[in-house]
């Protein structure tokens, strides 16, 4: 439990100017804070790394979150105060000895403390660098040398773990971790505002199969190139469109690494599409992704099996999108959900 009083400050670490899925949760969770605590409201702030001084640090898309924030430097290490720090980060919880700290685990693949072999790392760096390039990359690659063995212990007993799967929830328990509370964020405000899906109709819907670009996969690569199907990139397309997208489309694949749940996948079947994935991390419990095992590839399936499930799917829209109606119902569930898991977690004493 996170204790706060009238005078406790919320500090919630988050990229500058980066738009994706971990990033948003992080925004998510200073608005739903802000609503949850009003009194609280104006110190719950988002704390920045990599600003440009000539820049916003916030993206366009994130204003709607009503979005204070500060720099690193103005967080106040007081026994009051809460920092909330998600997993790629942990080495910064060293620079405060009083804060109560907080770990939001949205991700185990890109925790800065796991251990990986020599090449892996060196790889991982280079691309970490190269997606971080405007917040000093180059010093982040440098840094992420020593890792390892600076990342503070998230089993000790002053650290708060929160989780955003069940993929990670294992592994905290795995390493034996205290203080382990699930915080699932829920989808974006523009999909939540227009409601769930009503049109499962195939007449109401195209062939199209949707991917995501930024999620790439050897297999997804092979299938693109075989064109034997009426594909989609999911690339530069505002939320309006994506949800003319989705309402429009009948099935989502996703063949990559699943470091976490993924919001791609929910926001597909909460429109009523049906999705077909590679069991990996965190798509193989059926918490994360909660969907039939039957729409669960195995990794070494062949291209060919990959192909007929994908056109099994597309025909038979009609008989099979009823087997995603729970996780429809748990995508819509996950906002309440989420107000439930702050109360639970952090408790406001007069």
């Amino acid at each position: 439990m996170i204790k706060l009083n009238s005078t406790s400050n919320i500090y919630i670490f988050a990229p500058a100017n980066v738009a994706t899925g971990g990033p948003e949760a992080l925004h998510q969770l200073n608005y739903y804070l802000k609503n949850t605590f009003n009194d609280l409201s104006s110190k719950i702030k988002l704390v920045y790394v990599g600003m440009n001084d000539d820049i916003s640090p916030i993206c366009e898309k994130y204003k709607k979150y009503n979005v204070e924030y500060i720099s690193e430097e103005q967080v106040i290490d007081d026994e009051n105060n809460v920092l909330i720090m998600p997993e790629i980060w942990t080495q910064k919880l060293n620079n405060y000895s009083r804060i109560q700290k907080c770990i939001w685990w949205l991700s185990v693949c890109f925790y800065d403390g796991i251990k990986v072999d020599f090449w892996k790392k060196y790889i991982r760096s280079i691309f970490s660098a190269l997606k971080h390039l405007n917040f000093d990359s180059f010093k982040y690659w440098k840094d992420r040398k020593n890792y390892k063995k600076n990342c503070p212990d998230f089993t000790q007993a002053c650290i708060y773990n929160f989780v955003g799967s069940k993929f990670a929830y294992d592994y905290l328990q795995k390493h034996q971790a205290k203080h382990v509370e699930y915080l699932v964020e829920p989808i974006s405000k523009e999909f939540l505002d227009i409601g769930i899906a009503e049109n499962l109709l195939s007449t109401e819907r195209q062939d199209v199969v949707l991917y995501n670009p930024a999620k790439m996969s050897k297999r997804m690569e092979i299938i693109l190139k075989r064109n034997g199907f009426d594909f989609v990139p999911l690339k530069g397309l505002s939320s309006k469109q994506l949800i003319e997208k989705y309402r429009s489309s009948k099935l989502y694949v996703d063949f990559g690494a699943f470091p976490g749940p993924e919001r791609i996948p929910k926001e597909t079947v909460y429109n009523g599409m049906v999705i077909l994935v590679t069991k990996n991390n965190a798509s193989v419990n059926d918490f994360d992704i909660a969907i039939p095992e039957k729409y669960k590839l195995l990794p070494k399936l062949s291209v060919k099996k990959v192909e007929e499930q994908m056109k099994y799917m597309l025909d038979n829209y009609d008989s099979i999108v009823d087997d995603f109606a729970a996780f429809r119902e748990k995508i819509d569930n996950l906002e309440n959900n989420f107000i439930a898991q702050i109360r639970n977690i952090f408790k406001f004493e007069e």
